[in-house]
Formats: C-alpha cells, sequence, structure tokens
C-alpha cells in the first residue's frame, strides 16, 4: 500500500524581519535555495508529495526556481492566505 501523507510546507511570508529585498526561502545555501533543501528533505521521507504553499503572485518565482523538483509531480505550488493559519488552511 502506497504512502497518502502529504506534507505542507508554508513558505508564504514576506522575510520582513530579516530585511532582505528577497524572501528568505529562496536565499542560497550550499549553493541551492532554502526551500529547496526543505522540499528536498521531506520528498526522501515517506510521503506521497509536498505542498508548498507561497504568497499570492510568488508562484511563478518559485517554480523557476524549483524547476527539476516539479517535474516528479510530487511537489505542488499554491498561493497563501493573509495570515500564515490561511497559508496553511489552504495547503491542506
Amino acid at each position: 500500500m502506497g504512502n497518502s501523507a502529504w506534507a505542507v510546507v508554508p513558505a508564504a511570508g514576506a522575510s520582513t524581519r530579516m530585511g532582505r529585498e528577497i524572501n528568505k526561502q529562496l536565499l542560497c545555501l550550499a549553493g541551492r535555495p532554502v526551500v529547496e533543501h526543505s522540499l528536498r528533505s521531506l520528498l526522501a521521507a515517506p510521503v506521497a508529495g509536498v505542498v508548498l504553499v507561497v504568497a499570492p503572485g510568488a508562484e511563478q518565482r518559485f517554480a523557476g526556481v524549483l524547476g527539476d523538483l516539479l517535474k516528479s509531480n510530487k511537489v505542488m505550488i499554491i498561493a497563501g492566505g493573509k495570515s500564515r493559519r490561511d497559508s496553511v488552511r489552504q495547503g491542506l
């Protein structure tokens, strides 16, 4: 029997506390965006897939950064809501 559990990654924040122009999820760490490290770790676990919740309007930006990961059809990018709670609800 396959695993039907999905992971939800809320990444819709504006990263305002970092004082940067770019979202912290897109900053590079060891040559890859932080969000990619998170997604690869989750995809290595026994999950059916991962829902990445990003700020409304940022879907294409994240898709461009994560191109190869999206080819597996195990990562879905969706727009979040006004608050973290709303974004998690959107992911569920």
